[in-house]
């Protein structure tokens, strides 16, 4: 039985994909009450632009040489007045909307259960409100899109014509095209209990265990229990199961995601050596070389004057309050 502070959560993009909202909340919102709806008075944009330089738990990287991304763009909702975008009513929890909060950083959470109509056919459960994620602050100068991240949103509302027929249309009716698609980015983030960093394929939201750290990499977290369930029994990218650390091997395997000097590094070089990284010209393997227990002074002096914000962070975690370089 649902309980009154229970809501729905309209999604209209990466929440279409099947499993992407799994990926946060576990298993069960496969399975959780799904109802195709629109809302009134919104189109679709790409305007929500984020720089990965500087944020704190998401990155895009370019897949052949990982260097992080600034500028990438996000869809979002555009205020048109008469107008309606199709997305789906997604029954949530209340007591799991902070880690849903987390995972839409930069967006805000607003109610929007007075524009919301279900399709034919469905219907939403009296009483509960629904709400959806806006970013408020949409940038006015274009940035690029990452394909893969598009494609969620063509792929989840080509599946819900099955239960809702014309979704797919619908949805293209209502879509802006992006800016600029890149075919490009690879896409990795940290859990909220900033200790895990993991590799999405933003296909089938599968996930790959890049990295794991002893002192948490976030200031403030949200992190819970079925949180860390929902991440830790993700399906593994199939083709980067020897990259994922619960079961890494020495030897790599080609792929386009993963520069193969990058792979050498951090397959090679056992765990007692991780120091040796600290010059590597790759800002993952340094990040891996801050967890090492035989950093030098030195290397913890390269390490802190890191090009990279995670890098310069990681050191910052591991000294005492008041302790120096």
């Amino acid at each position: 039985m649902p309980k009154a502070t229970d809501v729905y959560i309209f999604g209209y993009q990466s929440i279409l994909s099947k499993g992407s909202l799994a990926a946060t909340l576990g298993q069960h919102a496969l399975n959780s009450h799904l109802v195709p709806a629109w809302l009134a008075g919104y189109q679709r944009s790409w305007n929500a632009v984020r720089d990965f330089q500087t944020h704190a738990s998401k990155r895009y990287v370019a897949a052949h040489d990982w260097s992080v991304a600034a500028r990438v763009a996000f869809c979002n909702l555009q205020a048109v007045p008469g107008t309606a975008l199709n997305g789906i009513c997604q029954f949530v929890h209340a007591e799991q909307l902070d880690e849903l909060d987390f995972r839409e950083q930069g967006y805000q959470r607003i109610d929007v259960t007075d524009q919301i109509q279900a399709y034919p056919g469905h219907a939403l459960m009296p009483g509960l409100a629904c709400h959806t994620y806006i970013d408020l602050h949409p940038s006015l100068d274009p940035a690029p899109t990452s394909l893969r991240y598009f494609e969620m949103g063509l792929h989840g509302a080509r599946a819900l014509d099955a239960v809702a027929p014309g979704f797919f249309q619908a949805y293209r009716n209502s879509t802006a095209e992006p800016h600029l698609l890149l075919s490009d980015p690879v896409f990795v983030f940290f859990s909220p209990d900033g200790r895990h960093l993991w590799l999405l394929d933003e296909q089938d939201s599968s996930l790959t265990l890049l990295m794991r750290f002893a002192q948490s990499q976030l200031t403030s977290t949200t992190a819970s229990s079925s949180e860390q369930v929902a991440e830790l029994s993700r399906p593994v990218t199939g083709e980067l199961a020897w990259l994922d650390l619960r079961s890494r091997r020495d030897q790599a395997v080609a792929h386009p995601w993963i520069p193969a000097a990058m792979a050498v590094e951090l397959l090679q070089t056992p765990d007692d050596q991780l120091h040796e990284l600290a010059h590597s010209g790759y800002w993952l393997c340094r990040l891996a070389s801050s967890q090492s227990s035989k950093l030098t002074p030195a290397a913890l002096a390269t390490l802190s004057n890191d090009p990279d914000f995670w890098v310069r962070r990681a050191v910052r975690q591991r000294l005492q309050p008041g302790e120096e370089v």
